[in-house]
């Protein structure tokens, strides 16, 4: 046996198909003992979905207003933010506002979160830009004579280089 569905909404022409369904059994507005279960068997939803959808019928009918079905879940929820909006406005920023997250958000009055959500959502990857200091000849020149002077030179002619157990190599500051 298949199990009901239950907790979704139903749309318009379901509900009207099970009031249809509905009327064809019933007496006078009343409907035979279990025929709620029958349908909601039927169309495979719970029976409260179509407590639900008669006892509107009926509170529709008596208060004589045109039986209407349509839910009223359609504007739930928080309404969401244009992206194309946001890129729009952050193309207005000007480069200098633009260089972090935080800088930007604040440039657009839009929670740092909020701008990052929007931008993973566009796909705009972010690029950090860091400036290196070119290694000059001289530089260079410099390292080599450093590491050459670790070098030992046996009776032999053999090289090798010194194995640092005279060395302390100290990485806390000193001042």
């Amino acid at each position: 046996m298949m199990s009901a569905k239950s907790r979704i909404n139903l749309t318009a022409g379901e509900k009207r198909q099970i009031l249809d369904e509905l009327l064809k059994k019933s007496n006078d507005g009343n409907l035979p003992h279990g025929m709620l279960q029958k349908t909601a068997d039927k169309f495979n939803f719970e029976r409260r979905q179509i407590y639900n959808i008669w006892n509107t019928y009926k509170d529709q009918k008596n208060k004589k207003k045109p039986v209407k079905l349509e839910s009223n879940r359609h504007n739930s929820g928080r309404k969401a933010i244009d992206k194309s909006d946001v890129l729009r406005r952050m193309e207005s920023v000007p480069l200098d506002n633009r260089k972090s997250l935080r800088s930007l958000s604040t440039s657009l009055s839009i929670p740092t979160t909020t701008l990052h959500r929007h931008l993973s959502s566009l796909n705009i990857a972010k690029k950090k830009s860091r400036k290196y200091p070119t290694i000059t000849d001289s530089h260079k020149i410099r390292r080599l004579k450093w590491a050459l002077s670790w070098v030992n030179k046996n009776r032999r002619g053999s090289k090798s280089f010194d194995d640092f157990q005279n060395v302390i190599h100290v990485d806390e500051k000193w001042f």
